[in-house]
C-alpha cells in the first residue's frame, strides 16, 4: 500500500497526466500492472523502468522511499536537478 502511494506522487509530480502511455497508472490495478513496475510477493515495489519521455520536473525524491527497490532505469524522460544523497540508502539498488 505505501508503494502505491509513492507511485502516485511519482506520477503527479512527474507530469503523469502528459504521458502518451500510461500503461495502468493509477488504476485500481495491482501495482505489478502498471507499465514498468516490478513486485515482490509482498507487493513491494521491487523494479521500476520508466521510459516516459514526458516525465518531467525534479528528479523524484520519492523514490527514495521504494525501500525494496533491486532496479531503476530512467531514460528518455526531461527529469532534472542533482541526484538525491538518500538514494544511498536504497540499500538493494543494484
Amino acid at each position: 500500500m505505501r508503494d502505491s502511494l509513492i507511485l502516485v506522487d511519482v506520477y503527479m509530480k512527474g507530469n503523469g497526466a502528459d504521458w502518451v502511455d500510461k500503461g495502468n497508472w493509477l488504476t485500481d490495478r495491482p501495482l505489478e500492472v502498471w507499465d514498468g513496475v516490478e513486485t515482490n510477493d509482498q507487493g513491494c515495489v521491487t523494479e521500476l523502468y520508466l521510459d516516459k519521455p514526458q516525465l518531467s520536473g525534479p528528479v523524484l525524491n520519492e523514490i527514495v522511499n521504494l525501500v525494496e527497490l533491486t532496479s531503476l532505469t530512467i531514460i528518455n524522460s526531461q527529469l532534472s536537478g542533482p541526484i538525491p544523497n538518500e538514494i544511498g540508502k536504497l540499500t538493494k539498488l543494484q
